[in-house]
C-alpha cells in the first residue's frame, strides 16, 4: 500500500516550467484563485494613486498605472528572491 500512495503523490505533482520545481495540482489550482485577489489588490492600488494625485489626461494615467505595476512587479520578485534565499 505504501509503494501505491507513493506513485499516487508522484503523478499528482506538475512542473510549471522546466526549471520549476514540483507542486502538487492541487495546490497549482489553489494559487489560481490567488491570481484574482492579487489583481484585485493591484487594480486597488492604482485607483488610490489615481484618487491621491487626480491625473488630468489619459496619458498621465496610463503612466502611473505602468509604472505602479512595474514597482509592484518589482516587488513580488523581491520577495519571490528572499523566499529563494538569494
Amino acid at each position: 500500500m505504501f509503494i501505491y500512495d507513493t506513485a499516487i503523490k508522484k503523478q499528482n505533482k506538475v512542473k510549471i516550467t522546466e526549471k520549476g520545481k514540483e507542486i502538487g495540482i492541487l495546490d497549482f489550482y489553489e494559487s489560481l484563485a490567488y491570481i484574482t485577489k492579487i489583481v484585485a489588490v493591484c487594480q486597488h492600488a492604482v485607483q488610490e494613486i489615481f484618487d491621491v494625485h487626480r491625473p488630468d489626461n489619459g496619458l498621465i494615467s496610463a503612466s502611473l498605472e505602468l509604472n505602479t505595476f512595474k514597482f509592484l512587479l518589482a516587488e513580488l520578485r523581491a520577495v519571490k528572491a528572499e523566499e529563494r534565499g538569494d
